[in-house]
């Protein structure tokens, strides 16, 4: 580990072809949903219908947010020696500081065939009260899924690695968490591990 006496803030960046790439599939599928909807809605087909529905409502939420980040082009995630701010995803915590000592956990985990920064929060509310309702939803049947309580996706982070933006994070928590012993040091896990 490195000196961590007086961590600068580190702001990790979005990489807009990516970022543009995510943009255009959420577009596609918002349209084919579009499509879904419409076909069914002629044909009286409920089952197109639903699917259209649930698929236009949530493929356009994704569009418009993966519009408004290529837009604004915010960091995906901003940390210092007080906490982060993390805006990597539609569930994100955005302008909330999440402070260091909130944070119980931080680990990498494996969903389907993406890896995700977990931090787990000792007041999860703190997430909760930050996130836009839609974003509370997606993240409730997250949390339903064992998730952790913020979850950071790297997929559009600009010249960083999930394993190293997981490692710079502990860093950052272990040096707010100040001096502790070798027994409750907390491992982060290599991705390897995993």
């Amino acid at each position: 580990m490195t000196d961590t006496e007086n961590l600068q803030e580190v702001k990790i960046g979005q990489n807009k072809i990516k970022q543009t790439v995510i943009a255009i599939l959420s577009f596609i599928m918002f349209a084919l949903s579009l499509l879904f909807f419409i076909l069914g809605f002629n044909e009286m087909n409920w089952l197109l219908i639903i699917i259209g529905v649930i698929g236009t409502l949530f493929f356009g939420f994704t569009t418009f947010y993966a519009l408004k980040l290529i837009v604004t082009g915010k960091h995906i995630l901003i940390m210092n020696e007080e906490g982060f701010y993390e805006y990597s995803s539609a569930i994100s915590t955005n302008d909330t500081l999440i402070p260091w000592d909130e944070v119980t956990d931080i680990r990498i985990i494996h969903v389907t065939s993406e890896y995700f920064v977990a931090v787990s929060l000792r007041n999860p509310e703190l997430a909760s009260d930050a996130r836009s309702g839609f974003g509370n939803l997606m993240a409730k049947a997250n949390k339903g899924l064992g998730y952790a309580d913020v979850l950071i996706s790297p997929k559009t982070a600009k010249g960083i690695r999930v394993d190293e933006m997981a490692g710079l994070m502990h860093e950052y928590w272990q040096n707010a968490r100040g001096p502790v012993t070798e027994e409750d040091e907390v491992q982060l896990k290599d991705i390897d591990q995993i």
